[in-house]
């Protein structure tokens, strides 16, 4: 049974659950949520396909990018990626409304999939750009979307988010498994596999098109411009607003939504519209606002190769922006009263101590990547690559035990604090790498067994499902109202400078072509053993300080 057979066998099963899941939700839901779970899925599948051959491809393939140039793109990329969404979800929110953006954005994506196949450095950085601009005008909005269709305390809504979040994982595990196998295949190679991504976000395009033909998505996701609500009041962004689905493909608790918080519907209704005949388009230097934003993303194009060729320039701005923030709340909690300004302090700590989870988390899309390809023994099902597969593998198991597990302790009175939660999947964050340790006595020539990077993942994604559903729901709930878009926007910031430090960490596992496996091991293994004893230290930490952290919150869960 070799990689094709695997490969095979997932989307087998896949089909029969997503078949299972639509059948048995179909009268509970509206329609238009399963179009939006298959736009989903076919995006992530397309994202998370490219990813698996990202690092791979720089270091082995055309452009023979030693390892420490190639993590060193995918930081600035993977930096970029967490970023642009901020603003896509606020131009869509004011100038383009969610389909325009939507559609904008997987337009780019599949263009920039498209490109991958080309076999120039330019036109590959290009394509990583438009990647980056298309996942900006995507992401915030596809997820935003669906809120809408359901009222703030609709009994549907959990339901609804979980099946969208099943729809990510499923395209991200079948993706990994498809994507890797092909792209690494020598009969097949790298470009089909980035064809296939590419092909992937073509299907998500045509669904959603297909959708808005057929009028499921009804009178929501149009511009600002184009509608008239039938209630009073104006809608905040998602992305400033704090809707926790938005960018973290991970975070569970996406029902927490808060989008139509100043919407002036109540909790028990769903916003309408009235879509206007003759709509006043706004214009900006004579064009449309909308024509102007297609044009300044092209425009962008140069600015985003700057970064790219130059990552370590995104390395200051990213610094300076992120110091500049935590000064900034800081100072700011001091305006507020005694309460409120020590909810704002216990941001600040679980925002480093969540930088410190998803930089080491991170590293499976480089370090832990390039690490498989030298150091663990092939075998016959999987190759370097599909070892990613895991992460969503696990989710996809673990997901409902751990829902289950928090319920009945809540119901019992005995959940941990969000603060226990952040430690205890830094924890097993930290036991992830240090089993990895462990593996150093059953390498052979320098070539350990793959079962090693099976328990790592594991560990990780048991770390993943303890620590990411906590994060931006808590956020919500803590934020003073005067600057709950700023903070949004500062935690969802972590994920990008998680990036750039895990590039920063990646390079001192980086080694030259030509090292042996037994050297590369000796250094890896040292690198992750330091990463598991500090990700380990972390969580004990928090969790000994937890009661302090604790009184801080002031009755907030």
């Amino acid at each position: 049974m070799g990689p094709y057979a695997l490969m095979a066998l997932a989307w087998v099963i896949c089909s029969v659950w997503i078949a299972f899941v639509i059948a048995t939700n179909r009268k509970a839901h509206p329609k238009v949520l399963f179009y939006l779970f298959f736009v989903e899925m076919w995006e992530r599948f397309s994202y998370y396909g490219m990813r698996t051959l990202l690092t791979l491809y720089m270091a082995d393939g055309f452009l023979k990018y030693t390892e420490s140039e190639a993590v060193g793109v995918y930081g600035a990329y993977g930096a970029l990626v967490y970023a642009t969404p901020l603003l896509g979800g606020i131009l869509a929110e004011k100038f383009m409304g969610y389909r325009k953006s939507i559609l904008w954005g997987a337009f780019l994506m599949m263009l920039g999939h498209f490109l991958m196949v080309v076999e120039s450095e330019m036109v590959f950085l290009t394509a990583l750009v438009l990647l980056i601009m298309g996942n900006g005008f995507f992401k915030p909005n596809i997820s935003s979307m669906i809120g809408k269709f359901y009222a703030r305390n609709d009994p549907r809504r959990d339901g609804a988010f979980t099946i969208f979040y099943m729809g990510i994982n499923i395209g991200a595990l079948l993706s990994t498994l498809t994507c890797g196998a092909i792209g690494l295949d020598p009969n097949m190679g790298w470009h089909v596999g980035f064809g296939l991504a590419g092909v992937g976000m073509l299907i998500g395009l045509l669904i959603f098109v297909y959708a808005e033909r057929t009028g499921v998505l009804g009178d929501k996701g149009y511009a600002p411009y184009e509608v008239e609500s039938n209630k009073s009041g104006t809608a905040m962004p998602a992305v400033v607003a704090g809707d926790p689905s938005i960018l973290d493909d991970n975070t569970m608790n996406t029902s927490a939504a808060l989008s139509d918080e100043n919407s002036g519907t109540s909790d028990n209704e769903v916003e309408s519209f009235t879509l206007l005949e003759n709509p006043i388009v706004p214009k900006q230097f004579g064009l449309p606002v909308n024509t102007l934003i297609y044009i300044l993303s092209f425009l962008a194009i140069p600015f985003f190769l700057l970064l790219m060729q130059n990552h370590g320039i995104l390395k200051y701005i990213l610094g300076a922006i992120g110091l500049g923030m935590v000064a900034y709340l800081l100072i700011s909690s001091f305006q507020y009263e005694k309460v409120q300004r020590q909810r704002i302090w216990v941001i600040v700590v679980l925002f480093f101590f969540t930088i410190i989870f998803w930089t080491f988390f991170e590293l499976a899309g480089s370090a832990l990547t390039l690490f498989t390809k030298n150091n663990v023994q092939p075998g016959e099902l999987l190759n370097a690559a599909m070892f990613q597969f895991f992460n969503p593998f696990f989710i996809m198991v673990f997901a409902p035990i751990f829902s289950w597990i928090w319920v009945k302790l809540a119901q019992a009175g005995k959940e941990p604090a969000a603060p226990i939660k952040f430690g205890i999947g830094l924890l097993f964050l930290g036991a992830g790498f240090l089993v990895l340790n462990l593996s150093k006595g059953s390498a052979v020539a320098g070539l350990i067994p793959p079962m090693f990077m099976v328990f790592l993942y594991l560990l990780h994604t048991l770390g993943e499902l303890t620590l990411s559903p906590v994060g931006l729901s808590m956020v919500t709930k803590l934020a003073p109202a005067q600057i709950v878009g700023f903070i949004m926007g500062f935690w969802l910031m972590g994920s990008s400078f998680a990036h750039i430090l895990g590039e920063m960490i990646a390079q001192f596992t980086a080694v030259p072509k030509g090292t042996p496996a037994v050297e590369s091991l000796e250094l890896c293994l040292s690198v992750f053993n330091n990463l598991g004893l500090i990700a380990v230290a972390s969580g004990v930490l928090l969790i000994v300080a937890s009661k302090v952290v604790n009184k801080w919150m002031h009755g907030i869960k």
